[in-house]
């Protein structure tokens, strides 16, 4: 018999990775870092910060198997940087709000794996005497690997390991963020 609760599962259940269907909703944050290639204009000594907060927004379908499907969005700021020439300073960020496709599967009762693809609506902002706000998008895709800890029945945290990559630009970060999920 399959249990009602799919975040109290026992790895020893033989169904442990069945889930019973179910729509899920992640929402957290945390820190990232970034791993790419600063754009920093040559002949300037850049201060690069590579570190900012990131969010996430995840609704998940748990169609009662193995795979599940949903959709992610959020916001990551993948490096930002100050400039100093001559007593004018100006500043720099690159920013991005995913949407992407993801699909996920248990390992174990607890510890899932989540990998998507879709767009990174990009965003540069360039504050240098006047302020020059830039827009785009790029191709690209995250991987993350999740452990989830049950409070109730409906509530639990997960705690996640996650790499973002906006391919067109290679812009990517790896992040460790705390997640509230809420079963509907």
């Amino acid at each position: 018999m399959m249990q009602n609760n799919s975040f109290a599962q026992s790895d020893t259940d033989p169904k442990a990775y069945r889930t019973e269907k179910a729509v899920i909703i992640y929402a957290g944050g945390g820190v990232s870092y970034f791993i790419g290639k600063v754009g920093t204009p040559s002949g300037f000594d850049a201060d690069v910060k590579k570190i900012h907060p990131i969010g996430t927004l995840r609704l998940m379908w748990h169609p009662g198997h193995l795979l599940h499907a949903g959709i992610e969005t959020g916001w990551v700021r993948f490096y930002s940087y100050s400039i100093d020439n001559n007593g004018k300073k100006g500043t720099t960020e690159i920013n991005a709000t995913p949407i992407l496709l993801v699909f996920s599967m248990p390992v174990s009762s607890r510890f899932h794996v989540f990998a998507g693809t879709g767009i990174y609506l990009m965003r540069s902002i360039l504050d240098y005497e006047t302020k020059v706000t830039s827009k785009g998008y790029n191709l690209g895709w995250m991987l993350a690997a999740s452990y989830l800890q049950p409070i109730s029945k409906k509530f639990g945290l997960a705690y996640e390991f996650k790499w973002l990559n906006a391919s067109g630009t290679n812009d990517r970060v790896l992040s460790a963020q705390v997640q509230i999920m809420w079963k509907l």
